[in-house]
């Protein structure tokens, strides 16, 4: 409700505000100001370039009074870190940027070049532990963030390290942030900017064990296996997908008719968008392509999958089976956006009913994804080790174990699920402890 201004506020008020008012003009300390019936506080901040007199307002008030009582002191510190402001990038354009200055400039360029969804995370971690400049980061990358990129010392990036892991994450986030600065004061180098040698080439801690593991074909394959045969036909395929080919979540849940081929002698699926959930007003690189499943509402798109390979992988005849029982009498038909490389509505293979605001039949989510997995586990009863599920992304590291101990060649196995680089893949091959009593047997054989 807008406030009427009472006596005290028209008119010159007490004998001691009127001094308190002369005595601020006189020491040109500030004035009250009235706009559009609100009230700021108005202090001075020099000249201009034209010798015009500039100045710096507090937030409005509703009254004089508080404007005369609050107001001065939020001007007079709006007007410090706007100089501070100024005073940073005057040293910027003199000794180059600071390393919070250099992150957002990084930031904004690589937000026309990467994936969203990669560009956030690494927009996040960079401005989190580099810059400081997000509200959780630690006072020592707050203080790290403000320090002149050309002037970092070796002592300053061991303090980042001593905050990741003070804050107790794993020496895997150790290691991720080293990787992404690293590329960070490359981009730097490349722009012309001034680096020192040393954060270039600082070593990078190495990566945490990781807890991810493949599933054990002789006992929690079967098992799931087993526990599958009673569930819905769709999850039946879902799983059978990820399992069989090894593909990613967001690949399977992307999945739309028109990429299954399954009435030619060989039947193949072909992965080459991905589900997601990408901002419709997000910045991104122009070649990446959201076809939007809906015009409003939830920002479900279906984007380029997560490497540039396009793959069509040949289906196992029980999976082929599994997918034509599926369509037949479980299969809810549904209608989305139109694909523009073939003029015809997209048809996701798999959906859920979603509730809420927009109720029907919608995409699956990967929330919902995940916690069906966890149930076909729990039924299975399989777990990763002390009751804690597997993640959907180790049946993918389960396919490579299987295709790498059924003696499948390596470009064959990189094909199949979609690798790009051996390193990537060598990350996805777990020996299993058969596999390897196997090799041990072959080896005391020659020995007789």
């Amino acid at each position: 409700m807008m406030h009427h201004m009472g006596a005290a506020d028209a008119g010159s008020g007490s004998h001691e505000d009127k001094v308190s008012r002369q005595l601020r003009r006189a020491n040109n300390l500030g004035t009250v100001v009235q706009r559009h019936g609100k009230f700021l506080a108005r202090v001075g901040n020099g000249y201009g370039a034209q010798g015009q007199r500039l100045y710096v307002y507090s937030q409005a008030y509703t009254s004089r009074a508080e404007a005369e009582r609050d107001g001065f002191l939020d001007a007079y510190r709006r007007r410090d870190i706007k100089n501070a402001q100024a005073a940073e990038q005057v040293i910027e354009q003199v000794q180059g940027p600071s390393v919070s200055g250099w992150v957002e400039q990084w930031v904004g360029i690589q937000s026309l070049l990467r994936r969203p969804k990669t560009m956030q995370n690494d927009a996040s971690a960079a401005r989190k532990w580099l810059a400081g400049t997000s509200p959780t980061s630690p006072k020592a990358s707050q203080a790290f963030g403000r320090k002149l990129l050309s002037q970092v010392a070796v002592s300053d990036w061991r303090t980042i390290h001593a905050a990741i892991r003070a804050a107790g994450r794993s020496e895997t986030t150790v290691n991720n942030v080293s990787r992404l600065a690293r590329q960070i004061w490359a981009d730097a180098v490349r722009e012309g900017l001034s680096v020192p040698q040393h954060l270039l080439i600082a070593t990078i801690p190495e990566v945490a064990p990781s807890a991810r593991r493949a599933l054990d074909v002789t006992t929690e394959v079967r098992w799931v296996l087993a526990a599958l045969r009673g569930q819905p036909l769709i999850e039946q395929v879902r799983w059978g997908l990820a399992l069989w080919l090894g593909a990613r979540q967001g690949d399977v849940l992307g999945l739309s008719l028109d990429r299954l081929e399954l009435e030619t002698p060989m039947p193949t699926v072909r992965f080459d968008r991905q589900l997601d959930s990408v901002g419709r007003k997000q910045v991104m690189p122009p070649q990446y392509r959201p076809i939007w499943l809906r015009p409003t509402g939830p920002a479900w798109a279906l984007v380029p999958t997560k490497t540039s390979l396009s793959r069509a992988v040949p289906l196992l005849p029980h999976l082929v089976e599994l997918l034509q029982q599926y369509l037949e009498s479980e299969w809810v038909d549904n209608q989305w956006a139109v694909d523009p490389a073939t003029g015809q509505p997209i048809s996701l293979l798999f959906t859920e009913e979603h509730r809420g605001n927009w109720p029907g039949v919608g995409p699956r989510r990967d929330k919902y994804d995940r916690d069906q997995w966890r149930a076909i586990q729990a039924l299975a009863g399989v777990s990763r080790g002390r009751g804690a599920p597997f993640d959907g992304h180790e049946l993918r590291h389960t396919t490579v174990s299987l295709l790498t101990a059924a003696g499948v060649d390596q470009s064959v196995r990189m094909a199949i699920v979609g690798h790009e680089s051996e390193r990537a893949h060598r990350g996805y091959t777990h020996v299993a402890p058969a596999t390897m009593l196997v090799g041990l047997e072959a080896m005391a054989e020659l020995i007789g």
